[in-house]
């Protein structure tokens, strides 16, 4: 079953201070129009914040404080306003305006100030489930998975925080769409691609289209990198990789963070990879210890092998997501191990006697 996360609105004080100046000089200015008025009236019911925000301004001078009152009636009572000759007044609102624009940087104005949009996406252990963003593109989130979306007007930000997801990407070329993983960075080129995130790399494997993937720059790598020269800036155009359809890279999280050239994976690679999609693990002549490694992803239990030997025993099979016993069954009586089961919940693996 598809679920669809509410993407909730987030308002900055910055931002609520500078739509109240903006309501503020129209309220000034007189009448509103009717579309105005609905406006106003959606603006406020957004966050209780913005109407004590603009109460607050109200209050600076007379008149202004009765016309938000006829549009809210149901909203808390305000202080009586204090009567301020009409020049004051103005004076008011312009220089109000300014400080807000002047703390956000000059040009920012209300009707262009970008909307911000979250929302936190997971899983919990052996779950699968697909998440359609505003825009039409859709997470599909692994097993044990977190992700936080950040929408607005200028990008769309992803985060991967834990586990794995597939990106399907809606086509929107002047909002960039860019996955964040520990340290890299993966921006899509109109793409289909999935991004897990380990102890120990970030593996991005591209299903269709293209992506740039990239390390992820802290602060200060950031300002060292404005003062360098055009040699360096060429060296970090060397470190972002292209990483097309059918292909497959890894970022380490040992190392430094730059990208290892990208692959082209063999048919079985895919299908080990992308089997989830399909409620399915795929294996194919893979070690035990890898094979039990990627089981305990999506159970409840922890297997352990208790035989070092059997750690490098191949495997090979295709097993369902969320039959755990069907799961051990299976290994048992196709690779002549027993799984033994303790009371903590643990699996130990060890030789058929």
């Amino acid at each position: 079953m598809k679920h669809r996360a509410p993407l909730v609105a987030l308002r900055t004080r910055e931002l609520r201070e500078v739509e109240a100046s903006n309501w503020l000089a129209k309220l000034d200015r007189g009448t509103l129009s009717e579309q105005e008025r609905s406006d106003l009236k959606h603006w406020l019911a957004q966050d209780p914040e913005h109407g004590r925000t603009l109460r607050s301004y109200c209050s600076m001078w007379s008149e202004m404080d009765s016309v938000l009152n006829a549009l809210t009636a149901n909203v808390e009572a305000v202080a009586e306003p204090v009567v301020t000759p009409g020049f004051v007044r103005r004076y008011a609102v312009v220089a109000l305006a300014a400080v807000c624009l002047c703390a956000l940087g000059l040009g920012w104005f209300w009707q262009s100030a970008p909307r911000v949009v979250e929302a936190t996406l997971l899983t919990g252990v052996g779950m699968q489930k697909s998440n359609r963003l505003g825009d039409g593109s859709v997470v599909h989130l692994n097993t044990n998975s977190i992700v936080k979306v950040e929408y607005s007007d200028a990008a769309r930000i992803v985060r991967l925080l834990q586990g794995e997801a597939k990106f399907d990407v809606a086509h929107e070329p002047q909002r960039p769409f860019i996955v964040y993983a520990d340290n890299s960075q993966v921006k899509a080129l109109g793409t289909e691609f999935v991004v897990r995130l380990t102890s120990q790399n970030v593996v991005v494997t591209v299903t269709d289209g293209k992506v740039q993937l990239s390390k992820r720059q802290s602060k200060g790598e950031a300002q060292r990198a404005e003062r360098t020269s055009a040699d360096a800036d060429g060296r970090a155009r060397d470190e972002v990789l292209l990483v097309s359809k059918g292909e497959g890279a890894t970022v380490s999280q040992l190392d430094d963070g730059t990208p290892a050239p990208p692959r082209k994976l063999t048919a079985e690679e895919m299908k080990r990879q992308l089997g989830w999609l399909d409620g399915q693990l795929v294996f194919s002549n893979e070690r035990l210890e890898d094979v039990i490694a990627e089981i305990n992803r999506y159970i409840p239990n922890h297997i352990v092998i208790e035989d070092a030997e059997l750690r490098d025993l191949r495997i090979s099979g295709r097993f369902k997501i969320g039959d755990s016993e069907a799961m051990f069954d299976a290994i048992e009586t196709s690779f002549d191990v027993r799984m033994e089961r303790d009371s903590d919940s643990t699996v130990r693996v060890s030789r058929e006697k």
